[in-house]
């Protein structure tokens, strides 16, 4: 039993490293088919895309506390009685 034991991890440890040495063939030929060039410009540009939407999502929130702060306001002015 032990000995059909190891030859089966044996033979289960030579597909995994066949299976290995594939998918590192494969990522080894994919990588040296991309275009560096366009990649990076593509990365600047979701940077930049990225940094205007953050810019805009702080402004939105800027004012949206301020339109908040101020329907208080206005909410205690009308409701406020004057006292006699």
């Amino acid at each position: 039993m032990l000995i059909i034991f190891t030859e089966t991890m044996k033979l289960f440890q030579g597909i995994v490293q066949d299976n290995i040495n594939s998918l590192y063939l494969y990522i080894v030929i994919l990588f040296a088919n991309i275009d560096y060039r366009g990649l990076l410009d593509y990365c600047l540009k979701a940077l930049l895309g990225g940094l205007i939407w953050f810019g805009y999502k702080i402004i939105g929130e800027y004012y949206l506390i301020r339109l908040r702060k101020t329907q208080k306001e206005k909410h205690k002015q009308q409701h406020q009685q004057p006292k006699q």
